[in-house]
């Protein structure tokens, strides 16, 4: 429970500051250690071909792993 007496004890000070340059920078800490989601970091068309990939996936158009890089092997 140490954690949560932690968020306690930040949450009464941040509620006892009339300082808007000690809320701006609690707010930054929280922006910049904010999750990002992966899928919105890709493009457009990145997220268009994973999604074909798994359609393919799905209808079972896969190719065994060794058949397909034979192809590539010299």
């Amino acid at each position: 429970m140490h954690i949560q007496a932690e968020k306690l004890e930040l949450l009464k000070l941040i509620l006892s500051t009339d300082s808007q340059e000690i809320l701006a920078s609690v707010k930054q800490i929280f922006e910049k250690h904010e999750k990002v989601d992966f899928w919105k970091s890709l493009t457009k068309e990145q997220q268009e071909e994973i999604e074909d990939g798994v359609k393919k996936i799905e209808n079972n158009q896969t190719i065994d792993y060794d058949l397909f890089i034979t192809k590539f092997k010299k």
